[in-house]
């Protein structure tokens, strides 16, 4: 029997979370998934799954997260496999107390990754440094709701993404003297940008720093 090549899977509370299934072995898994281009999840799957996931799906472009209050570990493995990402798509559903496994599942995204989606919610002290190393980004999202989420931003101000085209700060965004440095380095290339609670002063730095970019 001919198995199809599986393009796009998703684990959403499903009863695996809770089970060491061990897929793999069944006839004709590993060439369903060897081709997979998007994976949607949530984090606190059992290792088992990603580890297995690891072995097979090497060639991820797409891959989004659900951030539970557990971390499986098996996700880091996932997510270093990827060589090919493109898209990298985080939503944080519960607050967290302990940053250490969330920072190093972000560390691990491959470097040439062209769209970064994060959605933070009241998260205070999430890193965003670790950003500086996608060079590649052609579009930036990040979702918080409170301003003070962005005091890491200070570090992103001074990096040029020379091909971003597309930023968006959903909600709140970093305070005015970051945000204006941050669009003085990356601003030529914009072609859209969405700022939720925008003032006069950043509306003259886009106006100067991104030419591309007519506001209505």
């Amino acid at each position: 029997m001919k198995v199809t090549s599986l393009r796009t899977l998703e684990f959403r509370y499903c009863v695996l979370i809770k089970q060491n299934a061990t897929f793999i072995s069944y006839s004709g898994a590993k060439d369903c998934l060897k081709n997979l281009s998007e994976l949607y999840c949530n984090s606190n799957i059992c290792p088992e799954i990603f580890y297995q996931l690891s072995q097979i799906c090497q060639n991820i472009q797409s891959l989004g997260i659900a951030y539970e209050k557990d971390i499986s570990n098996g996700l880091a493995d996932l997510i270093s496999a990827q060589q090919n990402l493109k898209y990298f798509n985080i939503i944080k559903i519960y607050d967290c107390k302990n940053l250490t496994n969330m920072i190093t599942l972000l560390k691990k995204i491959p470097n040439n990754l062209v769209k970064l989606d994060i959605h933070g919610g009241n998260q205070r002290d999430l890193p965003l440094s670790f950003i500086a190393k996608f060079l590649n980004l052609q579009e930036l999202i990040l979702t918080f709701f409170n301003i003070s989420s962005f005091e890491d931003f200070k570090k992103l101000r001074y990096i040029t993404f020379s091909k971003l085209q597309h930023l968006e700060f959903r909600f709140q965004c970093p305070r005015n003297e970051l945000l204006i440095e941050f669009l003085e380095n990356n601003g030529k290339n914009l072609k859209k940008i969405f700022i939720c609670m925008s003032n006069d002063s950043l509306n003259l730095a886009i106006v100067k720093f991104c030419p591309n970019i007519r506001l209505k």
